[in-house]
């Protein structure tokens, strides 16, 4: 009886050692995991800073786009009343 005590206490003894390991290697896969989710929370940071800058790029490219757009208008403008006040005059003087 005894004989079986002791094969017993062995076995829970190892069983013990065998399930310390596993929480040892949860508590180490449960780092690495919080480890993972801060790195893809600053990579989420990143990538909204990326956006923003994207953002403004094409804010700015915009603006200038119109600026352009409005120097054009403006340019055309003044050339046509130029070639109507040329045509005008080249008529009176007929």
């Amino acid at each position: 009886m005894t004989q079986i005590v002791g094969e017993a206490t062995e076995i829970v003894g190892k069983v013990t050692q065998v399930v310390g390991e596993a929480v040892q290697i949860v508590g180490e896969a449960v780092q690495i995991v919080g480890e993972a989710v801060q790195i893809v929370g600053e990579a989420i940071q990143i990538v909204g800073e990326a956006i923003q800058i994207v953002s403004e790029a094409t804010r700015t490219v915009g603006e200038r786009a119109r600026a352009v757009g409005s120097a054009f208008q403006t340019s055309h403008a003044q050339h046509q009343d130029g070639f109507i006040e040329a045509s005008s005059l080249r008529l009176r003087n007929i």
